[in-house]
């Protein structure tokens, strides 16, 4: 059941009940709240971008050199070669792999592949891109 759905049950014969008013009013400030979440969180997010060059070092940024190596290695390398866990090598040379990571999670990668298949290759962009659709649909 939407919001619209409950204040039309609100109104009796077409007039407006007071609930109905009541309820117009509670949606129109929760799109107002939002936006102004919104409004800060692209603020507070871009602020830092643009301060750090948009490295930021917030919690651990050595993970997001970790993920563009993750990311480049299974696209350089492919899946098989790690048995679907990380490859940590930092080197480009067929012997440097794999070097297989264990310690974390895998999904972190695929995201940052994807952006590497869409041809945007360096890490600035890619924490860029992934701050503000991931954290502006937190």
């Amino acid at each position: 059941m939407t919001v619209t759905d409950v204040i039309g049950t609100a109104e009796v014969l077409g007039r407006p009940t007071p609930a109905a008013g009541w309820l117009r009013s509670v949606a129109q400030s929760r799109v107002r709240y939002l936006v102004a979440a919104m409004t800060v969180y692209f603020a507070v997010v871009g602020g830092l971008l643009v301060y750090s060059d948009f490295l930021p070092y917030v919690t651990d940024n050595n993970e997001s050199f970790s993920m563009y190596f993750h990311a480049r290695n299974l696209m350089q390398f492919g899946l098989r070669s790690t048995a679907g866990l990380a490859d940590e090598a930092n080197s480009s040379a067929p012997a440097a792999h794999p070097y297989v990571y264990t310690h974390g999670g895998n999904f972190p990668r695929i995201p940052v592949l994807a952006l590497m298949f869409l041809g945007i290759s360096t890490v600035e962009q890619q924490i860029t891109i992934l701050a503000l659709l991931v954290g502006g649909a937190g």
